[in-house]
């Protein structure tokens, strides 16, 4: 073998070394990248409700968590057992606790099932499961003229009690209060 080829082979075994090399280390990264948010769910935007205030109802055994500077009624009836409302925005947030017999998705069922004129389901279920159970997300799109509102429910059920936690939001904040409406909904504790 001539001094050429051997130059060449070394020089072909070197770029093969480093190709490996490069390629090992590229995969690392990527592979880093790629499962370092694995079960986190998809990118989505951060919560913005700073969520310091606790409601505990006793009596309709629930405790929840919710945003400073919320108003909050407690017991205005049908069944609602507290509403809080943000009145600049006009954000309302109630809940509701009833004895529901029959399973979550036949409620689940019942409820897409009765939607208002001018509404339509959004979107798939969302199951949130947390130390503390499931919980499932159900959300409605509405049409009021030009402007389109979100409409979101909560809904969890623990023996009989049936809790439903409904949301209402315009389209342009939806995709900011969607999120912190799941972080509100992951707070809630069936006492």
């Amino acid at each position: 073998m001539s001094l050429k080829t051997k130059i060449v082979w070394g020089v072909i075994g070197v770029w093969l070394v480093v190709g490996v090399g490069v390629s090992i280390w590229d995969y690392r990264n990527w592979r880093q990248e790629e499962t370092k948010n694995y079960g986190h769910g998809p990118d989505v935007e951060k919560a913005t409700w700073k969520l310091t205030r606790i409601y505990q109802n006793n009596l309709a055994k629930i405790r929840i968590r919710y945003p400073e500077g919320w108003e909050v009624v407690t017991a205005p009836g049908d069944g609602v057992v507290a509403e809080f409302s943000l009145r600049e925005q006009s954000k309302k947030i109630s809940i509701e606790v009833r004895k529901a017999e029959g399973s979550l998705t036949e409620w689940e069922n019942k409820f897409l099932q009765e939607t208002d004129p001018g509404e339509r389901p959004y979107g798939d279920r969302q199951v949130v499961n947390t130390d503390r159970g499931s919980m499932t997300i159900l959300t409605w799109q509405r049409f009021a003229g030009s402007q389109t509102f979100m409409r979101q429910w909560g809904v969890v059920k623990k023996g009989e009690l049936l809790v439903v936690v409904k949301f209402d939001s315009g389209l342009v904040d939806f995709k900011i209060d969607e999120v912190n409406f799941r972080e509100m909904i992951i707070s809630l504790v069936l006492l």
